[in-house]
């Protein structure tokens, strides 16, 4: 099975570790629980959850948005600007307005216009 679309989540850890991936889509949660007796466990259905996340193929699609956001914090870094939730949606958005390629992000040109905003 594969997954197309759909958002990326960015857990910024306060030791400076950052985790990016996909959104779990509220779905295989509904779909979880539907399978599952109400009594169950809150531990037993995140146990299949994480299961299908990590068994699930991620698209093309996917990748390149974890790409851009992942290229995102990294130009974020390179000019030296504090990485905050909202800084990284600035500059992954400004990446799309302009059209930019995630492979071209990373450009020195390109960090200098996506993170003035």
């Amino acid at each position: 099975e594969e997954e197309g679309g759909g958002d990326v989540d960015v857990y910024l850890g306060l030791n400076g570790g950052i985790w990016i991936q996909r959104t779990v889509p509220t779905e295989w949660e509904n779909a979880i629980r539907a399978d599952q007796d109400e009594r169950a466990p809150l531990a037993e259905t995140l146990q299949k959850l994480r299961h299908r996340h990590a068994t699930t193929r991620v698209s093309r699609t996917m990748r390149e948005s974890i790409a851009r956001v992942r290229n995102s914090i990294e130009c974020l870094r390179l000019v030296h600007c504090q990485i905050t939730p909202d800084s990284i949606e600035i500059v992954t958005k400004a990446s799309l307005q302009e059209g930019v390629r995630v492979a071209d992000m990373l450009l020195p040109e390109w960090v200098v216009k996506l993170t003035a905003g």
